[in-house]
């Protein structure tokens, strides 16, 4: 099974921090940001490749930015 990384910065709604976790998918990484706050920022990492960056809206929407094809 697959190691993914989220990388949180220090973005002023939350503190630094790294959660690796492994999945079948990225998709994995959802229940992990489930408590995470609005306009929360994180990076998901595939080993040394950047995969996504997804941001928590306020009204608690996750918005995927896909690096995979890029």
């Amino acid at each position: 099974m697959p190691q993914y990384t989220l990388e949180f910065e220090d973005d002023g709604f939350g503190e630094p921090k790294r959660v690796q976790f492994n999945a079948q998918n990225p998709a994995g990484a959802l229940p992990l940001l489930k408590g995470e706050h609005a306009f929360r920022h994180a990076k998901v990492w595939e080993g040394d490749n950047l995969i996504a960056d997804v941001m928590r809206d306020g009204q608690g929407i996750w918005h995927i930015d896909d690096h995979t094809f890029r």
